[in-house]
């Protein structure tokens, strides 16, 4: 094992409440989040205005997780704007579905309209860390640091350093195929939970299900000598620039030397995709849903959403099916800054597909946000 620098010092983030303290905090006609760190949304009134109200829910990928991204860039801001509408983004690192469910009791008397849940990822994420509930949240301070990403970080081929982090939480694992259909069933049922109380109270909802990076490589399975061999190295985040002109049979030939490096599949299924060959969607996608590191959400928790949305009459925004006819079958790579927390470019897309799903929910006649435009798509970056 060869790893890129010393172990990684995190900083911690916020930490998530037990459920003792209560997420938010009271003070008059005024509430202040107790629970976002150091990405709290500024206090706001606690019975809403003229305008409709909305609450939006979920992790990193709806607030703080995109360094360089201002609050005013994130996808809830944007759908704020386009729809003349109130939004509570009480989105926060590491929320996962058992967490929002939680935050329902305390988020109901804030009077919505309608909620919006865009979650997902940190439902597996936070079971392979064992750091699900009431655990601190942690974020590497590195460059463009984002949760869960000191794995890819530290890792120079596959087998996992001695973390700090993993001595916090206990030393994260592969999940078994039992532990992930666990959890997939806790978060349709959390989600069910959620969908049913909050429709029961009158409040419309919209669900988000989740979009990742299809180029990003798994925390499992690197084999460095080979990568190498192929002229290879890992860039920030763990991340493969692959030259346009790599041959397709060297990848394949190394492929062959050991079957089981998830890096150079991932490196044919990215060769692949610049060529427009179809198998490359098939391989990609295989790839994130088979990750025995599943910090990027399976395809399965999409449907899952899916079904739990039409199960209640929810609205469903189907983010993926966006952002797939963008990139010739797959997400763009271009819509994330890393394995999973989106770009300008990826908020763009999600308040775009959001809002008029929330518009319809609220009875609101107004424009979605446009849609970004991408001056190229590639998978070689």
């Amino acid at each position: 094992m060869r790893t890129l620098g010393a172990p990684i010092q995190p900083v911690f983030i916020a930490t998530m409440p037990d459920g003792r303290q209560g997420f938010l905090e009271r003070d008059g006609d005024r509430v202040h989040p107790r629970f976002q760190g150091r990405f709290a949304v500024p206090d706001f009134d606690a019975a809403p205005g003229p305008r409709p109200r909305v609450v939006w829910l979920g992790g990193s990928t709806a607030r703080g997780g995109s360094d360089g991204v201002p609050v005013e860039g994130e996808a809830a801001a944007r759908v704020a704007r386009a729809l003349d509408v109130e939004v509570l983004n009480l989105g926060a690192p590491g929320a996962d579905s058992e967490t929002l469910l939680a935050l329902w009791p305390e988020v109901l008397p804030l009077q919505p309209a309608a909620v919006v849940v865009q979650t997902g990822h940190n439902d597996l994420g936070n079971r392979v860390f064992g750091a699900q509930g009431a655990a601190v949240r942690l974020r590497p301070a590195l460059e463009r640091s984002q949760l869960f990403l000191h794995l890819e970080q530290a890792i120079r081929g596959g087998a996992p350093s001695p973390l700090s982090a993993e001595r916090a939480h206990g030393a994260p694992g592969r999940l078994s195929e039992a532990q992930r259909a666990a959890t997939l069933a806790r978060l349709s049922r959390n989600l069910d939970a959620l969908v049913a109380r909050a429709t029961a109270a009158g409040v419309a909802v919209v669900l988000v299900p989740p979009i990742s990076n299809p180029a990003a490589p798994s925390a499992a399975g690197g084999c460095p000598t080979l990568t190498d061999d192929l002229g290879l190295s890992p860039q920030s985040g763990g991340r493969f620039v692959v030259p346009a002109n790599l041959s397709l049979s060297e990848v394949r030939r190394r492929r062959a030397q050991d079957p089981a490096c998830t890096h150079l599949a991932l490196i044919e299924g990215r060769v692949l995709m610049e060529r427009h060959k179809a198998e490359a969607v098939a391989l990609l996608d295989t790839l994130r849903d088979s990750d025995p590191w599943p910090l990027r959400a399976p395809q399965e928790v999409d449907e899952r959403m899916r079904v739990v949305a039409e199960a209640h009459g929810a609205g469903f925004a189907d983010v993926d099916a966006a952002a797939r006819s963008m990139g010739r079958g797959l997400e763009p790579p271009q819509l994330f800054l890393d394995n999973l927390h989106l770009s300008d470019a990826g908020h763009a897309l999600v308040a775009h597909v959001v809002a008029p799903e929330l518009a319809r929910a609220l009875g609101v006649d107004a424009a979605p946000p446009p849609a970004p435009t991408l001056p190229e798509v590639s998978f070689l970056r």
